[in-house]
């Protein structure tokens, strides 16, 4: 994860100008921003607003020497963000048909709440289900005719193969998409997403969709590990717009899986109230913050080491060890002999 979590003040003129209202101010702050940066050698932080920054240029009428290539980071990223998507339905629908649970992926969702989705670059497709449906929900997608790719990290062990979770899909036509069972692989542990599904049910969410509190967490995780971020500015305010007066973050952060993103989550939040002032930014801020003085990082060499291992006990509970699970996921004990066998 990145140690630089504050963006430098020339990403912060980015934000500023892709938050802008009318045409003179966006024209005004574009050119205060264009006098601080080179474009060509642009932050990775920055790079996530490029084609918001694009669109609202051009609907300003900014005259620049870079509106052109901006215009082309913008056809990229459409172009791009039309596959990803396709790719997303046509796995989707593979899993309705079987009905198996899905969750569509955070950003995704996130880019829905935006009056210009297309300006809010997708990463790759992937879709959630849960742990014991992971089996099923492969067999439903090698059934349509997509293929799963070998695995990655080493040869397969009895273990990996009865309680996997994550697996990439190819389909003939290219397209692939990661099937895995956790919605927001920064949060990993407690329980592994066990309630994200029960506060989707209680929210009443669509299905593919998490809760808003889910959601909005998802939002301030996004990119974490790039320095100065800022495109997750758009869909968490865009989201704190539509429930203005917040949400429970308690049940998703105040937990140990949570305490080394804390810090960087209340940084985010602090520069979302101060960009996006509102009464709920406000009041999420200061959750957020209490929340960290209660799971501050540890400090020195033990610190980090016990942080470490946690991350590692963590990470490992992810992989249900219970034979019930196990028989369960794989539709009864002779399916989880077949797979154990290397024949499922």
């Amino acid at each position: 994860m990145s140690s630089d979590f504050r963006p430098s003040e020339e990403q912060v003129a980015l934000l500023r100008v892709v938050l802008a209202e009318g045409v003179l101010a966006v024209q005004t702050r574009f050119a205060e921003w264009a006098e601080l940066v080179d474009i060509d050698r642009a932050p990775p932080g920055a790079h996530g607003l490029l084609p918001a920054l694009s669109r609202i240029a051009e609907a300003a009428g900014v005259d620049h020497e870079w509106m052109g290539r901006l215009r082309g980071v913008y056809r990229r990223h459409w172009t791009a963000g039309q596959l990803v998507l396709q790719a997303t339905a046509n796995a989707a629908a593979v899993l309705e048909s079987a009905d198996v649970d899905f969750l569509r992926p955070a950003d995704q969702q996130l880019a829905s709440l935006l009056a210009e989705p297309a300006v809010f670059a997708l990463e790759r497709p992937r879709l959630t289900v849960r742990w014991a449906e992971c089996e099923r929900a492969l067999t439903a997608l090698e059934d349509a005719g997509w293929i799963p790719e070998p695995e990655s990290g080493g040869p397969s062990t009895l273990r990996r193969r009865l309680t996997w979770s994550s697996r990439t899909v190819e389909h003939p036509d290219g397209s692939r998409i990661d099937l895995v069972a956790s919605f927001n692989p920064r949060l990993i542990g407690d329980h592994r997403d066990a309630q994200l599904w029960d506060r989707a049910e209680s929210a009443g969410a669509a299905r593919g969709s998490v809760a808003p509190a889910d959601l909005f967490v998802a939002a301030l995780c996004d990119e974490i590990a790039v320095d100065g971020a800022l495109r997750w500015v758009l869909p968490a305010g865009a989201l704190l717009a539509e429930y203005p007066d917040g949400f429970d973050l308690a049940p998703l952060l105040d937990l140990a899986s949570a305490r080394l993103m804390l810090p960087a989550l209340a940084i985010r939040m602090s520069l979302l109230n101060a960009e996006l002032p509102s009464e709920g930014a406000a009041l999420l801020t200061e959750e957020i913050e209490r929340i960290a003085r209660r799971h501050s990082p540890r400090s020195g060499a033990v610190g980090s080491l016990l942080d470490f291992g946690g991350r590692r006990r963590r990470a490992v509970a992810r992989f249900p060890s219970a034979i019930g699970q196990i028989v369960v996921r794989h539709g009864g004990v002779r399916g989880a002999i077949r797979v154990a066998r290397g024949a499922g």
